[in-house]
């Protein structure tokens, strides 16, 4: 998942697994994050520490370490001297180089993506509620004479609603 769909699950456990007609099947991926999500290493951390928990749980013998498990997933070389916070700081420090060398220099800033930008989202939504609000009056005003026959006892639209 997350070196084919460039994804971490953000919530993994042995129940996210279902066996298929002899393949492994990820469930419930809604709440994925990209890898250079602010907080995707963490999540990947806890995804992998769940799978590890699990089958030592249930007796897999040579179950792979958190940390070795995590730089298998992501094929990210790690110093083992780190401690736990450096390790992950590290991990993520390698999710943004390597995602810098796929998807570009500008990889990761806000900037390049209209829909991070607060102000540019703000804008979008502004329009599509003036937009709406000039449909319906056109409508409205295209519709009194029915309006008036339609009956009485309907509720009518309050533009501000949109």
């Amino acid at each position: 998942m997350y070196r084919d769909c460039h994804l971490v699950h953000a919530d993994f456990s042995e129940y996210n697994l279902l066996w298929f007609e002899r393949r492994l099947h990820v469930i419930d991926v809604s709440q994925s994050v990209e890898p250079w999500h602010p907080e995707a290493m963490t999540f990947l951390q806890r995804d992998v520490t769940n799978l590890v928990s699990y089958f030592r749980k249930v007796g897999v013998k040579d179950v792979m370490s958190v940390r070795d498990a995590m730089c298998h997933v992501t094929g990210y070389q790690v110093d083992e001297d780190l401690d736990d916070q450096q390790f992950l700081a590290q991990m993520v420090r390698l999710a943004d180089i390597s995602g810098k060398a796929k998807f570009g220099a500008k990889f990761g800033s806000p900037s390049d993506d209209p829909f991070e930008n607060f102000d540019d989202t703000y804008r979008r939504a502004e329009e599509a509620r003036l937009l709406a609000r000039t449909l319906i009056s056109s409508e409205s005003s295209n519709d009194e004479d029915a309006d008036d026959v339609a009956g009485e006892g309907e509720e009518d639209l309050d533009i501000d609603d949109i």
